[in-house]
């Protein structure tokens, strides 16, 4: 078993190598993610919604922190930062979210993509509980990022929705996203290592009581 520094060092060190790596020329983008404003089906704003816990739960975007990143050139892809829960309780988690598994680029100079494939987890910065994540297909794609204005009042705007196990009670994300700067390649990945190279030493912290 790896130990806290080790680990550190091991995300530090692989974001560090992708920048060497990666073209700078490669298109990856960033976006900051926000909670649809569409009212109509929820009873609370949510960019992921896990009913099929006990109770229901939902994960807020209102943090402005929480990211996609997107590289059109590795079709990879993947969301990171923390929400606040907006249900039985207003504890803040960090939700990691890929979704690089068969990614299709719906449109390069956008960086809008589907998938057929997610993995992730949720984590309670405070009790340090883990929530793990998995796509579920709706019977198309697990997942989607598109330009589409997906239920808002104009047929265009960036808008992400996906599907996670848990049926039959609605598991799924939905946000709507602003592009934050078109990113060198690696320079995203890198933005995630050093992100959860600060959530290991808090939770080192945590652990020792500091």
């Amino acid at each position: 078993m790896f130990r806290t520094g080790c680990i550190s060092a091991v995300i530090a060190g692989i974001a560090l190598s992708a920048l060497a790596v990666v073209p700078a020329s490669a298109a990856t983008f960033s976006y900051l993610l926000a909670d649809h404003p569409d009212r109509a089906i929820k009873a609370r704003d949510y960019g992921i919604r896990l009913d099929s816990l006990s109770p229901d739960h939902f994960f807020s975007f209102d943090t402005n922190d929480t990211k996609l990143h997107v590289d059109t050139v590795a079709s990879s892809a993947f969301i990171n930062g923390t929400v606040r829960e907006n249900g039985s309780g207003t504890d803040t988690w960090f939700l990691a979210y890929n979704l690089s598994s068969a990614l299709t680029v719906d449109d390069p100079a956008k960086g809008t993509f589907t998938a057929d494939g997610g993995f992730g987890t949720l984590t309670n910065l405070n009790t340090l509980e883990v929530i793990n994540l998995v796509g579920k297909s709706n019977g198309t794609a697990e997942f989607l990022f598109l330009d589409d204005g997906h239920r808002l009042p104009t047929s265009d705007g960036l808008v992400g929705r996906g599907w996670l196990q848990g049926m039959p009670s609605p598991n799924d994300f939905l946000f709507t996203a602003t592009t934050v700067v078109p990113l060198p390649a690696g320079i995203a990945l890198l933005a995630s290592a050093l992100g959860a190279f600060g959530l290991v030493g808090w939770r080192r912290k945590k652990a020792i009581g500091v």
